[in-house]
């Protein structure tokens, strides 16, 4: 388990820093560098970030298999 959560938290770094890339190559000075530091560091963190969701889903699943994580509507209507 430890393995695992130490990973999901190297990915939500990664994750991190793809959106602090982001940020900096939007505030650049030069067109070229703006436009493509945004589109690649903006595909890197949309790509990132649907990993590590994954992964934190995964891991809710797999260590705790009685919790719910989605709210059934049927129930409530």
């Amino acid at each position: 388990m430890f393995a695992n959560l130490l990973i999901l938290l190297i990915f939500l770094a990664l994750t991190l820093g793809a959106g602090w890339l982001t940020v900096k190559a939007f505030r650049a000075k030069r067109l070229w560098v703006k436009n493509a530091g945004w589109l690649g560091a903006g595909i890197l963190i949309l790509v990132l970030g649907a990993l590590t969701f994954a992964g934190a889903r995964g891991l809710a699943m797999v260590y705790f298999p009685g919790a719910v994580l989605q709210m059934d509507m049927g129930d409530n209507l």
